[in-house]
């Protein structure tokens, strides 16, 4: 199903799954995902081994940590996730509501360099 939902789009997809994805990483670059956005407890590694040239990493700054971190923890799990090479920096799952807007913009930071 994912196949002919990938080749039917007009434009690149994207996909998320919450969870350890591991075993599913083979089978979503094979889909035609251009990206696969994933959370904690998928390793960064193991995702960028499989998925290397296959499709984008779209990686996660727990959304946990978001929430109730400093913004400097945030900075710093931020570029942890950069360092081990994921393409694009996102939240591990979906923001909370109540995430301070200060731990929002040091995400930014840590992608932009600012």
């Amino acid at each position: 199903f994912h196949r002919q939902l990938t080749a039917g789009a007009d434009r690149p997809l994207v996909t998320h799954i919450c969870g350890n994805v591991t075993r599913h990483l083979p089978h979503l670059a094979a889909a035609g995902f251009r990206g696969v956005s994933f959370d904690a407890k998928t390793e960064i590694a193991e995702a960028r081994a499989r998925l290397k040239g296959k499709a984008a990493l779209i990686g996660y700054v727990p959304t946990a940590l978001l929430r109730d971190g400093s913004p400097a923890e945030v900075r710093a799990a931020s570029g942890q996730c950069l360092a081990e090479g994921v393409d694009a920096l996102n939240a591990g799952c979906a923001v909370a509501p109540d995430t301070p807007l200060d731990n929002i913009r040091a995400m930014i930071a840590a992608a932009t360099g600012r």
